[in-house]
């Protein structure tokens, strides 16, 4: 079983930001010898920018219409990559996650505000992509990767696996990476920030 075979002819990589989303596309992409394309920049060529969220520092995108002009520009040999790339109709999609104490780390290290750096390490703890993507696709062709202690050739190496079949059955599927104990301690947080709003009224 190959690429050829399986006709793949767009993978996507999705994930939280600082999950290793470009690394690993360029990385797989010098390996398959295709392109990369961003889903920021198909949104722009869509005018599927909407607006801008202040709070959240990014822009607010109509993943419809994102979708319409991906199917309509008919991709071939290309790798997808960003953080709403699962709402693309790709062949096979791969979802990149990363343990949110390192993620923190990364993010800090972009200079993100303290408030966007909680938004996206909640978000990687809560499953949010890997829900998103399941509710999309259900199992047809997307995994889920641990990127954590991996540098991004490893990663794409995984990758050129996967799509090749070469794996075994439940590995990297959706849902095989869990920050139960990171889940526990945000749930415990929170708990505590709605206490000490409750006793400052």
């Amino acid at each position: 079983m190959d690429v050829e075979s399986e006709r793949v002819r767009i993978i996507g990589i999705a994930g939280t930001p600082g999950t290793g989303k470009s690394s690993v596309a360029e990385a797989l992409a010098r390996k398959l010898g295709w392109k990369v394309v961003s889903v920021n920049d198909l949104a722009e060529e869509a005018g599927a920018i909407i607006g801008y969220d202040e709070e959240r520092g990014c822009h607010v995108v109509d993943v419809e219409k994102l979708r319409r002009h991906g199917k309509e520009k008919k991709l071939e040999n290309v790798i997808v990559e960003g953080h709403l790339a699962h709402y693309l109709d790709v062949d096979v999609l791969v979802v990149l996650r990363c343990k949110p104490t390192v993620l923190e780390e990364r993010l800090k290290k972009k200079r993100w505000s303290p408030e966007k750096i909680r938004e996206n390490v909640e978000a990687e703890i809560l499953d949010i992509i890997t829900q998103e993507a399941y509710n999309l696709r259900g199992w047809k062709r997307a995994y889920e990767i641990d990127t954590t202690n991996k540098n991004p050739e490893e990663v794409a190496e995984i990758v050129f696996r996967l799509i090749e079949g070469k794996r075994e059955e439940g590995d990297y599927e959706l849902g095989s990476v869990s920050w139960e104990e990171e889940f526990e301690a945000l749930t415990l947080a929170q708990s505590h920030r709605v206490d000490e709003v409750g006793n400052k009224k």
